[in-house]
C-alpha cells in the first residue's frame, strides 16, 4: 500500500511538471480555477424542493465543467469536488438541510448513470467520481442502483420539453432496493432513503427521470446533490 501511495505521489509530481495546471479562466498557472478567477464564483441557492447545489452553473465553473465533460480532464473534477466540500463543511448553516440527512439518516448514495459506451468512451463517470467523494467523506454506501437503457442526444441545445422526452423511459433499476437485510456481500442496506447525485442541474429532466425509477424500486426519501445548477 505504501508502495502505491508512493507512486501516485510520483505520478502527481510528473504530471504537475509536464502537464502544469491552468485556469480554465486566465490560464493562471497552478490550479484550474485560480485564487483571482475563485472571486467571481457564484453560489447558489440550495435546498429547493431537496435539491442542494453549490454553486450556479455559469462564469468559470461553466468552463470547468465543460472541460470535465467533452475534453474529459478528470483532474478539474477532483479540483471542483474538493473546492465544494471545503465550502459545504465550513459554512454547515447554510447546508443544514443536506448535512443532516447525510450525517442522521445516512442514506444510500447513487448517481445518474451514463449509457455504458458512452461512459467506456470517456473513461469515467463525472456523477459517480462525486458520489464515490460523498461516501468516503461521510462513511456512507454508493450503490450503483440506476442504469441508463439506451444512449440518449445531448441535453445541451434542448428546451425542458424536449429534454423530457429525450430521457423518459431511458432509465431503469440496476439491482433490487432491498425492502428486507440483503444477502451477505451485496454492499445493500436496508436504509430506505437515498441521496441522487449528478454534476449539473438544468430543467431537472434527468433527475426527475431518474426519482420516477427510485421510487418505483421502494425508496422512501430522496434527496439530489449536483456540483452546479443553472441561474
Amino acid at each position: 500500500m505504501k508502495f502505491k501511495i508512493q507512486n501516485l505521489k510520483l505520478k502527481k509530481i510528473l504530471l504537475d511538471i509536464f502537464f502544469p495546471r491552468r485556469c480554465v479562466e486566465c490560464n493562471r498557472e497552478g490550479e484550474y480555477i485560480c485564487n483571482k478567477c475563485s472571486l467571481f464564483i457564484t453560489e447558489s441557492l440550495n435546498n429547493i424542493n431537496g435539491l442542494t447545489s453549490v454553486w450556479d452553473y455559469d462564469g468559470v465553473i461553466r468552463k470547468a465543467l465543460k472541460e470535465v465533460k467533452y475534453r474529459y480532464t478528470k483532474d478539474i473534477l477532483n479540483e471542483l469536488i474538493e473546492r465544494a466540500f471545503k465550502i459545504i463543511l465550513n459554512d454547515q448553516n447554510r447546508f443544514n438541510g443536506l448535512l443532516t440527512f447525510l450525517i442522521n439518516e445516512k442514506p444510500v448514495v447513487t448517481y445518474v448513470p451514463m449509457y455504458k459506451k458512452k461512459e467506456r468512451a470517456r473513461g469515467f463517470n463525472q456523477s459517480e467520481i462525486i458520489a464515490q467523494k460523498i461516501g468516503k467523506i461521510f462513511n456512507l454506501e454508493v450503490v450503483e442502483l440506476l442504469r441508463k437503457t439506451r444512449e440518449t442526444q445531448s441535453q445541451t441545445k434542448l428546451n425542458r420539453e424536449e429534454r423530457e422526452e429525450n430521457v423518459r423511459k431511458s432509465f431503469a433499476e440496476a439491482r433490487p432496493f432491498p425492502s428486507q437485510a440483503p444477502p451477505q456481500g451485496t454492499g445493500l442496506s436496508r436504509r430506505r432513503n437515498v441521496l441522487l447525485v449528478d454534476d449539473i442541474f438544468t430543467t431537472g429532466a434527468t433527475m426527475g427521470e431518474c426519482q420516477k425509477i427510485l421510487k418505483e424500486m421502494g425508496v422512501e426519501k430522496i434527496r439530489c446533490f449536483t456540483l452546479a445548477r443553472t441561474i
